[in-house]
């Protein structure tokens, strides 16, 4: 069996990009969440705040920040707190929201709430409205049934794409299968997200 070397190329243009994006998330997000007394979501907001929800089911960040870190609701909670100018009532609001998650587990494939959607959309939610840390639970169980239907209809149309890197795999394209493993799955998640 002959072992098959990859680019440390990819792996630089994904560091950098994974780099690009949560820096841009933390680091620009107060100067865009300073909107005074006004409640709601601003568009600049908004699109930080589904940029770090992809990022948290995004394998981007190596696992470090993805799913053990920015899909947990509290930590969710802090960043659109600091997105939208208060990281402390963010904070508390998904700390309530991760209530209902601790004892999370998806086991075989089943997910019974998305945890990052609720703690994304969630404290966005309960933050543009003005809600306090317990009216945002009620609204988290809301939204993370919601993340189901998105987190199935992600995996069903992922199938398809299996189905494309089994085509490249009969063609012999090693470096296409490793594409459409990785290429068209993030793309239609970047969209959904």
């Amino acid at each position: 069996m002959e072992r098959v070397n990859g680019s440390r190329r990819p792996t630089g243009i994904a560091a950098a990009i994974s780099v690009a994006l949560f820096g841009t998330l933390v680091i620009a997000s107060p100067v865009f969440g300073a909107n005074g007394d006004d409640t709601g979501v601003s568009l600049v907001q908004a699109i930080l705040i589904g940029l770090g929800y992809y990022l948290s089911n995004s394998p981007w960040l190596a696992g470090n920040g993805g799913f053990f870190g920015l899909y947990r609701p509290l930590v969710a909670g802090f960043l659109v707190g600091v997105i939208m100018g208060d990281p402390v009532e963010g904070a508390k609001i998904g700390a309530a929201i991760n209530i209902l998650y601790l004892g999370f587990i998806s086991a075989g494939g089943s997910i019974p709430a998305a945890p990052s959607v609720a703690g994304w959309v969630g404290t966005a939610l309960a933050m543009g409205g003005g809600l306090d840390a317990g009216s945002a639970i009620t609204l988290g169980v809301a939204v993370g049934l919601l993340g189901t239907f998105v987190f199935f209809t992600r995996m069903s149309v992922d199938a398809v794409f299996a189905h494309w890197a089994d085509a490249r795999a009969e063609e012999g394209d090693i470096s296409g299968v490793a594409r459409m493993n990785w290429l068209p799955p993030q793309i239609f998640l970047f969209i959904i997200s």
